[in-house]
Order: C-alpha cells, then structure tokens, then sequence
C-alpha cells in the first residue's frame, strides 16, 4: 500500500481483494433492525408500552389506556407524584387502582416537571417535620 494515495472501492469484495483477507469478518452487525422503538402518547401524556390501546370512562379526564384490548387492568399515561404512607414517590403510568388508592398529583407531560414537584413536595414535608419536632423540643 502507498501512502498518501487514495484509492475508491465499489464493493466489499474489492476491498477484501486489495488486503488480501476479509478486513469485515469481525465486524458485528445489529440485527435488532426490526425493533423499533415507537413513541406514543394519550392525550398528549407519555406511555410506557407499545400500542396502547385508549380507554374512555365517562366523568373520568385521565389519560388512561390498557395494555390489551379488552383487558380491565387500566394505566394512567404521564408522569405523578404518588402519596404513599411514609413518602411521596415517582410513578411513570401507574395503575389506575394505584391512582383510586393514594393520593397523587399528575399527570405531567415530561419526567423533569414531575422531579421538579416530587423535589419540592418532599422538601416541604421536611420542613414541617422539622418544625414539629423544634417545637417539641421547646416544651
């Protein structure tokens, strides 16, 4: 090979023919091609599951789908603020039930909103405790 000469290849071939050796055999080709990552929302919320089937319960707003058609398991699209016993916790298209179960803020459209308000909710319920327990201690 001569340096600084520049030489074009129409084919593979070609290119093994000229190195004298398949310079291709250790290259690993994706074949995930057909795995394609789609993005889908419900009334503009994000959801975590691949062709999501939109569910309408009359006098309820959430974005809710399923994940089968015909299923009675329903999910709520978006991101919340979910009010456990001890904390207030992250969720990305929690269950309905989850939802009719605790109390919650949501849905938001981006993680960041959501982390932006868990962050803040978490900090206030920090300074009240604080707070009590300052006041306990002056009695």
């Amino acid at each position: 090979m001569v340096k600084n000469v520049k030489r074009n290849f129409t084919s593979k071939q070609e290119i093994n023919d000229y190195f004298k050796e398949d310079v291709f055999s250790h290259i690993v080709e994706d074949e995930r091609e057909d795995e394609v990552k789609r993005d889908y929302f419900i009334k503009g919320f994000p959801v975590d599951f691949d062709g999501p089937f939109e569910i309408v319960i009359p006098g309820n707003s959430l974005p809710l789908f399923s994940k089968k058609a015909g299923s009675e398991i329903f999910y709520s699209a978006g991101y919340y603020c979910l009010h456990f016993p001890k904390n207030w916790m992250p969720a990305f298209c929690p269950k309905l039930s989850t939802l009719q179960a605790y109390e919650y803020l949501g849905p938001y459209k981006t993680e960041k909103e959501m982390r932006f308000l868990l962050g803040k909710i978490r900090k206030e319920k920090n300074d009240r405790s604080k707070q009590t327990r300052n006041e306990g201690e002056e009695r």
